[in-house]
Protein backbone atom coordinates (compact mmCIF):
# COMPACT_ATOMS: atom_id res chain seq x y z
CA UNK A 1 0.00 0.00 0.00
CA UNK A 2 2.84 2.34 0.74
CA UNK A 3 4.80 1.79 -2.63
CA UNK A 4 1.22 2.27 -4.35
CA UNK A 5 0.89 5.99 -2.78
CA UNK A 6 4.39 6.65 -3.55
CA UNK A 7 4.05 5.97 -6.92
CA UNK A 8 0.52 7.79 -7.26
CA UNK A 9 2.55 10.96 -5.98
CA UNK A 10 5.05 10.47 -9.09
CA UNK A 11 2.27 10.40 -11.78
CA UNK A 12 -0.02 13.03 -10.54
CA UNK A 13 0.34 16.83 -11.04
CA UNK A 14 1.50 19.33 -8.59
CA UNK A 15 -1.92 20.12 -7.10
CA UNK A 16 -3.26 16.61 -6.75
CA UNK A 17 0.45 15.70 -5.45
CA UNK A 18 0.17 17.71 -2.48
CA UNK A 19 -2.81 15.94 -1.74
CA UNK A 20 -1.28 12.42 -2.11
CA UNK A 21 1.22 13.10 0.20
CA UNK A 22 -1.17 14.24 2.98
CA UNK A 23 -2.78 10.62 2.11
CA UNK A 24 0.86 9.04 2.28
CA UNK A 25 1.03 10.76 5.74
CA UNK A 26 -1.91 9.77 7.18
CA UNK A 27 -1.40 6.29 6.19
CA UNK A 28 2.31 6.40 7.49
CA UNK A 29 0.78 7.83 11.00
CA UNK A 30 -2.31 5.08 10.70
CA UNK A 31 0.14 2.02 11.27
CA UNK A 32 2.66 4.12 13.73
CA UNK A 33 -0.49 4.46 15.99
CA UNK A 34 -1.69 0.94 15.34
CA UNK A 35 1.77 -0.26 16.49
CA UNK A 36 2.08 1.88 18.88
CA UNK A 37 -1.59 0.64 20.62
CA UNK A 38 -0.34 -3.05 20.79
CA UNK A 39 0.98 -4.92 23.61
CA UNK A 40 1.38 -8.14 24.16
CA UNK A 41 1.41 -9.21 28.16
CA UNK A 42 2.98 -12.52 29.14
CA UNK A 43 4.36 -14.54 32.38
CA UNK A 44 7.75 -12.11 31.60
CA UNK A 45 4.98 -9.30 32.41
CA UNK A 46 3.89 -10.97 35.98
CA UNK A 47 1.05 -12.82 34.14
CA UNK A 48 0.89 -16.16 36.43
CA UNK A 49 0.22 -18.54 33.76
CA UNK A 50 0.49 -18.16 29.87
CA UNK A 51 -3.19 -20.02 29.25
CA UNK A 52 -5.66 -17.35 29.70
CA UNK A 53 -9.17 -18.92 30.23
CA UNK A 54 -11.42 -16.07 31.17
CA UNK A 55 -11.44 -12.28 30.77
CA UNK A 56 -13.56 -9.13 32.08
CA UNK A 57 -12.91 -5.47 33.12
CA UNK A 58 -14.26 -4.60 36.10
CA UNK A 59 -16.18 -1.13 37.29
CA UNK A 60 -12.81 0.36 38.45
CA UNK A 61 -11.46 -1.02 34.95
CA UNK A 62 -9.45 -3.09 36.94
CA UNK A 63 -8.37 -6.13 34.10
CA UNK A 64 -9.41 -9.88 35.69
CA UNK A 65 -7.77 -12.72 33.82
CA UNK A 66 -8.51 -16.12 34.84
CA UNK A 67 -5.44 -18.74 34.05
CA UNK A 68 -4.42 -22.43 35.09
CA UNK A 69 -2.34 -20.60 38.10
CA UNK A 70 -4.91 -18.53 39.51
CA UNK A 71 -6.30 -15.02 38.75
CA UNK A 72 -4.76 -12.03 38.04
CA UNK A 73 -5.80 -8.57 38.60
CA UNK A 74 -3.97 -5.44 36.04
CA UNK A 75 -3.92 -1.92 36.62
CA UNK A 76 -2.36 -1.09 33.15
CA UNK A 77 1.27 -1.71 34.65
CA UNK A 78 1.58 -4.44 36.87
CA UNK A 79 -0.13 -7.88 38.28
CA UNK A 80 -1.37 -8.84 41.84
CA UNK A 81 -2.45 -12.61 42.09
CA UNK A 82 -5.02 -14.62 44.05
CA UNK A 83 -4.21 -18.03 44.50
CA UNK A 84 -5.22 -21.07 46.39
CA UNK A 85 -3.97 -21.54 49.46
CA UNK A 86 -5.32 -25.37 51.25
CA UNK A 87 -4.83 -23.91 54.64
CA UNK A 88 -6.92 -20.39 54.25
CA UNK A 89 -10.88 -21.08 53.17
CA UNK A 90 -11.08 -17.30 52.23
CA UNK A 91 -8.70 -17.71 48.98
CA UNK A 92 -9.97 -19.49 46.01
CA UNK A 93 -11.32 -23.07 45.61
CA UNK A 94 -8.65 -23.81 43.67
CA UNK A 95 -5.97 -22.32 40.72
CA UNK A 96 -7.23 -24.11 38.11
CA UNK A 97 -9.84 -21.43 36.02
CA UNK A 98 -11.70 -21.92 33.45
CA UNK A 99 -14.16 -19.05 33.16
CA UNK A 100 -14.91 -15.46 34.53
CA UNK A 101 -18.16 -13.56 34.42
CA UNK A 102 -18.75 -10.19 36.16
CA UNK A 103 -22.95 -9.56 37.11
CA UNK A 104 -24.50 -6.41 37.28
CA UNK A 105 -23.26 -5.30 40.66
CA UNK A 106 -19.24 -5.77 39.45
CA UNK A 107 -19.75 -9.01 41.54
CA UNK A 108 -16.90 -11.58 39.71
CA UNK A 109 -18.43 -15.26 39.53
CA UNK A 110 -15.32 -17.62 39.04
CA UNK A 111 -15.67 -21.11 37.56
CA UNK A 112 -13.29 -23.77 38.18
CA UNK A 113 -12.39 -26.91 36.47
CA UNK A 114 -13.46 -29.17 38.85
CA UNK A 115 -16.72 -27.52 39.01
CA UNK A 116 -16.60 -25.03 41.96
CA UNK A 117 -17.85 -21.46 41.35
CA UNK A 118 -16.60 -18.68 43.62
CA UNK A 119 -17.83 -15.56 44.06
CA UNK A 120 -15.68 -12.13 44.48
CA UNK A 121 -16.00 -8.51 45.43
CA UNK A 122 -13.66 -6.97 43.34
CA UNK A 123 -13.26 -4.11 45.96
CA UNK A 124 -12.68 -5.84 49.03
CA UNK A 125 -11.48 -9.19 47.53
CA UNK A 126 -13.41 -10.97 49.69
CA UNK A 127 -14.19 -14.47 48.27
CA UNK A 128 -16.83 -16.78 48.74
CA UNK A 129 -17.16 -20.33 48.15
CA UNK A 130 -21.16 -19.81 46.14
CA UNK A 131 -21.39 -23.67 44.37
CA UNK A 132 -19.76 -26.73 44.16
CA UNK A 133 -21.13 -29.07 41.27
CA UNK A 134 -20.59 -31.53 38.83
CA UNK A 135 -19.46 -34.14 40.95
CA UNK A 136 -20.19 -37.88 40.88
CA UNK A 137 -22.99 -38.02 43.67
CA UNK A 138 -26.55 -37.90 41.26
CA UNK A 139 -27.75 -35.13 43.77
CA UNK A 140 -24.99 -32.42 42.58
CA UNK A 141 -26.16 -29.66 40.61
CA UNK A 142 -25.24 -30.64 37.11
CA UNK A 143 -23.85 -28.21 34.15
CA UNK A 144 -21.70 -27.82 31.61
CA UNK A 145 -18.47 -25.76 31.40
CA UNK A 146 -19.53 -22.00 30.73
CA UNK A 147 -22.86 -22.69 30.59
CA UNK A 148 -24.40 -20.94 34.15
CA UNK A 149 -25.16 -17.43 35.56
CA UNK A 150 -26.87 -16.44 38.49
CA UNK A 151 -29.85 -13.97 38.51
CA UNK A 152 -30.15 -11.17 40.36
CA UNK A 153 -31.74 -13.04 43.49
CA UNK A 154 -28.68 -14.98 43.58
CA UNK A 155 -30.03 -18.15 42.31
CA UNK A 156 -28.06 -20.70 40.09
CA UNK A 157 -28.92 -21.53 36.40
CA UNK A 158 -27.22 -24.04 35.03
CA UNK A 159 -27.21 -25.65 30.80
CA UNK A 160 -27.49 -28.82 31.23
CA UNK A 161 -25.80 -31.52 28.89
CA UNK A 162 -28.96 -32.03 26.25
CA UNK A 163 -31.32 -32.08 29.48
CA UNK A 164 -32.60 -28.94 29.31
CA UNK A 165 -31.67 -26.56 31.93
CA UNK A 166 -32.29 -25.84 35.89
CA UNK A 167 -31.99 -23.72 38.58
CA UNK A 168 -31.10 -23.86 42.30
CA UNK A 169 -31.50 -21.99 45.14
CA UNK A 170 -28.42 -22.19 47.37
CA UNK A 171 -30.05 -20.39 50.63
CA UNK A 172 -33.38 -22.42 51.01
CA UNK A 173 -31.76 -25.40 48.35
CA UNK A 174 -34.63 -26.09 46.44
CA UNK A 175 -34.13 -27.28 42.69
CA UNK A 176 -35.78 -27.14 39.27
CA UNK A 177 -35.34 -28.41 36.66
CA UNK A 178 -36.98 -27.58 32.96
CA UNK A 179 -37.11 -29.59 29.97
CA UNK A 180 -38.89 -29.89 26.64
CA UNK A 181 -41.79 -32.04 28.18
CA UNK A 182 -42.57 -30.02 31.36
CA UNK A 183 -42.04 -26.70 30.26
CA UNK A 184 -42.55 -27.01 26.26
CA UNK A 185 -38.46 -25.75 25.79
CA UNK A 186 -37.98 -26.28 21.85
CA UNK A 187 -35.52 -28.28 22.54
CA UNK A 188 -33.69 -29.88 25.46
CA UNK A 189 -30.35 -28.66 23.90
CA UNK A 190 -30.01 -25.54 25.63
CA UNK A 191 -27.19 -23.05 24.36
CA UNK A 192 -26.81 -20.04 26.50
CA UNK A 193 -28.88 -18.07 29.41
CA UNK A 194 -29.26 -14.07 30.07
CA UNK A 195 -31.16 -12.52 32.71
CA UNK A 196 -32.52 -9.18 31.41
CA UNK A 197 -33.51 -6.97 34.75
CA UNK A 198 -37.44 -6.87 35.23
CA UNK A 199 -38.13 -8.82 32.62
CA UNK A 200 -36.72 -12.18 33.08
CA UNK A 201 -34.08 -15.17 31.85
CA UNK A 202 -33.48 -15.92 28.44
CA UNK A 203 -33.12 -18.68 27.36
CA UNK A 204 -31.51 -19.79 24.16
CA UNK A 205 -31.75 -23.43 22.47
CA UNK A 206 -31.46 -25.30 19.19
CA UNK A 207 -34.57 -24.17 17.89
CA UNK A 208 -35.56 -21.14 19.62
CA UNK A 209 -35.55 -18.24 22.48
CA UNK A 210 -37.96 -18.19 25.30
CA UNK A 211 -38.48 -16.10 28.01
CA UNK A 212 -38.65 -17.61 31.61
CA UNK A 213 -41.45 -15.09 34.36
CA UNK A 214 -39.85 -15.90 37.66
CA UNK A 215 -43.36 -14.64 39.05
CA UNK A 216 -45.22 -16.88 36.81
CA UNK A 217 -42.61 -19.52 36.95
CA UNK A 218 -43.66 -20.27 33.14
CA UNK A 219 -41.91 -19.83 30.20
CA UNK A 220 -42.88 -18.07 26.47
CA UNK A 221 -41.19 -19.14 23.27
CA UNK A 222 -40.48 -17.63 20.16
CA UNK A 223 -39.66 -19.96 17.09
CA UNK A 224 -35.91 -19.13 15.23
CA UNK A 225 -36.58 -19.29 11.73
CA UNK A 226 -32.69 -20.03 10.86
CA UNK A 227 -30.90 -22.91 11.31
CA UNK A 228 -28.30 -22.38 14.12
CA UNK A 229 -24.59 -24.45 13.42
CA UNK A 230 -22.64 -24.72 16.68
CA UNK A 231 -21.08 -28.21 15.18
CA UNK A 232 -21.30 -31.72 16.65
CA UNK A 233 -18.74 -32.07 20.03
CA UNK A 234 -20.71 -34.92 21.94
CA UNK A 235 -17.79 -35.31 24.34
CA UNK A 236 -16.70 -31.91 24.46
CA UNK A 237 -18.58 -29.24 26.95
CA UNK A 238 -17.76 -26.65 24.29
CA UNK A 239 -21.69 -26.79 23.62
CA UNK A 240 -22.36 -23.24 25.54
CA UNK A 241 -22.75 -20.10 23.68
CA UNK A 242 -22.19 -16.60 24.79
CA UNK A 243 -25.88 -15.40 25.07
CA UNK A 244 -25.10 -11.37 25.30
CA UNK A 245 -27.26 -8.35 26.19
CA UNK A 246 -26.43 -5.42 23.72
CA UNK A 247 -26.24 -1.47 24.95
CA UNK A 248 -30.01 -0.86 22.63
CA UNK A 249 -31.30 -4.01 23.94
CA UNK A 250 -30.81 -6.64 22.00
CA UNK A 251 -29.82 -10.31 22.51
CA UNK A 252 -26.49 -11.74 20.49
CA UNK A 253 -25.13 -14.55 19.37
CA UNK A 254 -23.09 -16.41 17.31
CA UNK A 255 -22.63 -20.27 15.68
CA UNK A 256 -19.72 -21.38 13.51
CA UNK A 257 -21.32 -19.64 10.09
CA UNK A 258 -23.57 -16.31 11.50
CA UNK A 259 -24.37 -13.79 13.88
CA UNK A 260 -27.98 -13.47 15.41
CA UNK A 261 -30.06 -10.83 16.83
CA UNK A 262 -33.13 -10.70 18.37
CA UNK A 263 -35.36 -7.75 19.86
CA UNK A 264 -36.92 -8.49 23.27
CA UNK A 265 -38.89 -5.57 22.35
CA UNK A 266 -41.16 -6.60 19.27
CA UNK A 267 -39.66 -10.40 18.89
Amino acid sequence: MMKICFEYILTMGTRNRFRGFILTLFIFQSFSLFSQSVREISTRDGLPQSFVSGLVQDDSSFVWMGTRNGLARFDGYQFRIFQHNPHDSTTLASNIIIWIRKDDHNNLWIEHEAGEIDEMNPVTEKIIHYLKGNLPDTNSIQFVRRGWMVDEEGIFWGVMRGAGLNNYNVKNKTYQHFTKINSALPSDTVRGLVEILHQGIWILSQQGISLFDKKSNRFTHWQIPFIQDFGNFPESDAIAVDLHLRRNGELMWGDRKSLFFFNPKNY
